[in-house]
């Protein structure tokens, strides 16, 4: 299969300001850059978790279900091949030959007792009592992008078919056919009950800002053979 440089052109409005994201990929490198503009009088907060991509999954715009390591505010990854929308697929990675399986559980294990310290930290700082709130409070705060009026944010992101999330031992794909022609397209799908899940005091330090709900998709982008 042939490298490709594909420019994504992507435009969407909020409310009555324009929001502009501009991505380039590269399937030989496999990473993307990603602007965002802001070309609208407003300052917007977008919750958008740079990180990562995530596959599609329908109506998956709130945070209700959200769980960690998961990204739950990136980008959506959307392809159609076919006529047919995807739908992410999920499996375990296999255990290469010279880990062993309790190595990956201590792995597991202290990747998770760090991101818990954290929390509790985060937890403690806050006075939160609930573990499920606090855990989507500490998520979506710090994943909240803010792009100011006439300013443009960079940033680059992995991109990657066969793991869409970069996660370590499971990992999402699509059963993309690439002897046919794909099309692919970004989404960003932002509930308002999303904004529940930050504190009055929090809310209060970010209302100058004005806050992005909707759902949006980019233009299509054709993925040759």
């Amino acid at each position: 299969m042939k490298n490709l440089i594909i420019p994504f052109f992507l435009f969407y409005s909020f409310c009555n300001s324009q929001i502009k994201i501009t991505w380039e990929y590269s399937r030989n490198n496999g990473t993307a850059e990603v602007y965002l503009y802001n070309d609208s009088t407003e300052n917007i907060i977008l919750p958008l978790d740079p990180k990562s991509l995530k596959p599609y999954f329908e109506n998956q715009c709130s945070m209700d279900d959200y769980e960690f390591p998961y990204p739950i505010l990136g980008l959506t990854l959307l392809i159609e091949n076919k006529n047919e929308k995807l739908v992410g697929n999920i499996h375990n990675i296999e255990i290469p030959n010279d880990q062993s399986f309790n190595e990956i559980i201590k792995e597991r294990q202290n990747i998770n007792n760090k991101y818990l310290a954290s929390l509790k930290e985060w937890s403690d700082k806050n006075e939160f009592s609930d573990l499920d709130y606090a855990k989507k409070n500490y998520y979506l705060y710090n994943n909240l992008m803010i792009i100011k009026s006439k300013q443009k944010l960079k940033f680059k992101i992995d991109v990657n078919f066969e793991n869409i999330t970069n996660q370590k031992y499971i990992y999402y794909y699509y059963p993309i056919d690439w002897a046919e022609k794909s099309e692919a397209r970004l989404s960003i799908c932002i509930d308002s009950s999303i904004y529940n899940y930050l504190t009055k005091k929090q809310k209060q330090k970010l209302k100058k800002y004005k806050f992005f709900t909707g759902n949006v998709e980019s233009n299509v982008v054709e993925l040759k053979p």
